[in-house]
């Protein structure tokens, strides 16, 4: 593929074509189009649907995320990223529900090289290692006798009311290591402002009582059928 990029145009795809080799492979430009639209739309928005799934009947969650939107940002219009970022509880409520719907539940590595793990097994060069997010972030060995209860606080410091420190190890939402997610912070930046949007202007989804709710088997995790709501003002 060969074409000279125009300058005005400013998409994500000529910002790309305008960084690499003139001969890309249409497979190539296919794979990674591909991978914008599934890590940066589809895994977002699937969170954000789980995340107003976990608290739609869960009104002591839900006010205090308002109490903590009231005291942080006092209901301005435009909140700077850094006042965004403050929003610790809200951030523990993302984290728990990637923690129990994790918006890519299965996935797999090659190894690049001989390796042992700490028990002692071995992994030759070239084998799969396959692991399932979805049953990491539910394993009471790891989260505790509770760890299929949606619980914000495990994310907090009861002393200082801070963030905890968990390692990605432990909550491979956005996976581990040199191949961690790249986009995470922009991920859980652009959830917040989604929710702050929504809980600022005193707005509530309440859901349609009775439907069932479960999840689509695929590479992501989307609710299946869907998720059906109605928009209020709960203020």
């Amino acid at each position: 593929m060969q074409s000279k990029p125009d300058e005005s145009k400013r998409n994500l795809i000529a910002l790309f074509l305008q960084h690499v080799d003139s001969n890309v492979n249409p497979q190539f430009l296919r794979d990674v189009v591909m991978g914008f639209l599934i890590a940066g739309r589809d895994t977002t928005a699937q969170t954000l649907s789980w995340c107003l799934y976990c608290i739609n009947d869960r009104p002591e969650i839900y006010q205090r995320l308002q109490d903590e939107l009231q005291d942080q940002l006092q209901r301005m219009t435009a909140p700077t990223i850094d006042q965004v970022q403050s929003l610790v509880f809200m951030e523990a409520v993302l984290k728990e529900t990637l923690r129990l719907y994790p918006p890519v539940p299965f996935n797999w590595k090659t190894a690049i090289e001989d390796t042992t793990l700490s028990d002692g097994t071995r992994i030759p060069k070239g084998t799969s290692v396959a692991f399932p997010s979805y049953a990491l972030g539910r394993m009471t060995t790891v989260w505790g006798p509770g760890a299929l209860m949606f619980k914000p606080g495990r994310w907090l410091n009861e002393k200082t009311g801070k963030l905890r420190q968990v390692s990605p190890f432990q909550f491979p939402a956005f996976h581990a290591g040199p191949r961690i997610c790249l986009g995470r912070n922009l991920a859980l930046l652009e959830m917040k402002l989604v929710l702050v949007g929504l809980l600022s202007h005193g707005l509530k989804i309440d859901l349609e009582p009775g439907q069932p709710v479960t999840y689509g088997s695929g590479i992501t995790l989307p609710l299946k059928p869907g998720l059906l709501g109605r928009v209020r003002a709960s203020i």
